[in-house]
């Protein structure tokens, strides 16, 4: 049945679960059961003290609206041979409960005022997914709210829903159940919900047959496991005449009327009321131990998944980078020589005249084509150059190998836990240009990081005199000369001779600052960026897949909230 917004705000709907330790739909269906349960059990508090809940529930055809106008003594609600013919609940209301009714209803309702006598003259059949409150002016029902429900066995599911949903508002029952149906599964069934819940129930066998006794109608209803009805359970003959008429005048129903109204008297509403609102009480707080129950297994089950999710993805990194680790080298090296080249080709005082001297013994090899020449491009070009140079197949291979392990062996074995489809959702796993792009961004990020390193080092050359400028530009020069060779580049032998000609006039304090702390602890910070540059793709994917198991599991704070309604319903 649609329901109002819940106006005790969304507890209820944060509620989630990714169905790792249970049967997500059946924790949902006691979720959904919780929100009405707690919406009707505010209504029904806020309401003026002196009103009970009479709710009639029934099979298709078994004369339910029938028993429900013979109460009521004017037909209020619709009969007839076509089935159902009730379409949504009615609600037969003293006019004066009206306005407290109407306040925070849980469910869409509407007002049909009295017309003439009552509503004798214009039974009504309900309407869907709604509640139709007809009024009345008869002091001696003043007390009662008398429901009449659509059938527990319609085909229609909103049908069975609705007259579930009104189910929750009963301080007492009346069944009515025919002797071709009183034994079916959905009454029988309901009939044990009933008991369980403790309600005070009237069963009316209606239609019977005059050779079948009451003895009869107990030993199959024990059979089944229905409620001892054996003080309340009333058998009502079968009539061709107008049926609610012929029962107001029927010693068996008057008998129900009688005992109906010496058990529902006014001044026995208080205590009812009571007695129900501390059972509904009860009630609540048992199912919300129940979902609490579930959904801290379900916690529980969500951090061990995290656990195994955290160790494929250190095992798919560290295959990735043994694989790449050649790679990983080659890459590196060359774009660190251009940056290293390009920054410190500005300090280096005996630039012009290595150049000078090395192109005079270079320039015929470069001529006949022997040594290469020396490219001078911008920062943007390397960095392009270096994209298209990156072998992404490697990386694609490993998030394709990755995201079988996950499916294998992190996948939900119920294929209708939610989170069993949403591991196979589109746009979950990377695709080839997402992937591409994620490693584009890490190596702009570290290209970036290579810039703005030397930059900072450029401006750490002391500039106090001529001197200090000389000698360190030397350092530097040994600086470029002893990474290019860590990294494994090479700047030609004339050129590293003409480098290891001014050797001499490094000092010792230099070379300890620049060539012994800074350049290891570059090499080391430069590696490390570089693994993480790679192994970003499979951290992304993998929190992706942390996310889903987040976005489908309840958070700690509702966790807390409902464990404190949950305490609030005891004390």
């Amino acid at each position: 049945m649609a329901t109002a917004p819940d106006r005790a705000g969304s507890l209820w709907h944060s509620i989630r679960c990714p169905g790792l330790s249970s049967n997500p739909t059946s924790l949902m269906q006691l979720v959904d059961l919780l929100r009405k349960e707690t919406a009707v059990f505010a209504h029904k508090g806020s309401q003026p003290a002196g009103l009970l809940w009479v709710v009639f529930l029934g099979g298709t055809g078994t004369g339910k609206s029938t028993c429900f106008n013979a109460l009521c003594g004017e037909t209020v609600s619709s009969t007839g041979v076509e089935r159902p013919k009730t379409g949504g609940p009615i609600v037969y209301l003293h006019h004066r409960w009206v306005d407290d009714l109407e306040k925070r209803f849980p469910f869409p309702l509407q007002r049909l005022a009295p017309q003439g006598s009552g509503a004798a003259a214009n039974p009504v059949a309900g309407f869907a997914d709604q509640v139709l409150m007809v009024t009345h002016n008869r002091d001696s029902l003043a007390h009662l709210a008398l429901v009449d429900t659509p059938d527990l066995d319609s085909v229609a599911v909103r049908n069975r829903q609705m007259a579930e949903d009104l189910y929750l508002f009963a301080d007492a029952v009346v069944f009515v159940g025919s002797q071709e149906k009183y034994a079916d599964q959905v009454p029988h069934q309901f009939l044990q919900r009933i008991r369980r819940d403790r309600k005070l129930c009237f069963l009316l066998l209606n239609k019977a047959e005059p050779q079948l006794s009451r003895a009869e109608i107990l030993a199959t209803l024990k059979d089944i496991d229905a409620p001892d009805a054996s003080d309340r359970l009333f058998l009502l003959p079968a009539t061709s005449l107008d049926p609610a008429r012929y029962l107001r005048q029927n010693p068996e129903f008057l008998a129900f009327m009688a005992d109906f109204q010496d058990l529902l008297n006014p001044g026995a509403v208080q205590r009812l009321a009571e007695a129900e609102r501390h059972r509904f009480r009860r009630a609540i707080a048992d199912k919300l131990g129940q979902a609490l129950t579930v959904l801290q297994e379900e916690a529980q089950a969500a951090e061990h998944w995290m656990t195994l999710l955290d160790g494929l993805v250190e095992k798919a990194n560290t295959q990735l980078l043994e694989r790449q680790q050649g790679q990983v080298d080659e890459e590196s090296r060359r774009h660190l020589q251009g940056e290293v080249r390009k920054i410190f080709a500005k300090y280096d005082l005996l630039a012009k005249p290595r150049r000078l001297i090395g192109q005079i013994l270079l320039g015929p090899l470069r001529f006949l084509g022997i040594i290469p020449e020396q490219r001078t491009d911008s920062y943007q070009v390397a960095l392009q150059r270096l994209h298209q140079k990156i072998d992404l197949q490697p990386i694609q291979t490993a998030i394709e190998a990755f995201n079988r392990q996950v499916l294998e062996n992190l996948s939900p074995a119920d294929e209708a836990a939610p989170l069993f489809a949403a591991m196979r959702k589109r746009g979950v796993q990377l695709d080839p240009a997402e992937i591409k792009q994620t490693v584009w961004n890490e190596q702009d990020q570290l290209a970036k990081w290579l810039e703005q390193t030397f930059e900072k080092m450029a401006a750490g050359i002391p500039k106090t005199t001529q001197w200090g400028i000389y000698t360190t530009s030397i350092v530097w020069g040994v600086l470029l000369l002893a990474l290019e060779v860590m990294v494994g580049g090479g700047i030609g032998l004339a050129q590293a001779v003409l480098d290891t000609a001014v050797a001499p006039f490094l000092t010792k304090g230099a070379v300890e600052l620049f060539a012994g702390s800074e350049l290891q602890k570059l090499v080391r910070t430069l590696a490390e960026r570089y693994r993480q540059s790679l192994t970003a793709v499979i951290d992304e994917q993998g929190q992706r897949y942390a996310r889903l198991l987040q976005q489908l599991s309840t958070s700690p704070e509702v966790l807390a909230a409902l464990r404190a309604k949950r305490d609030e319903l005891l004390a």
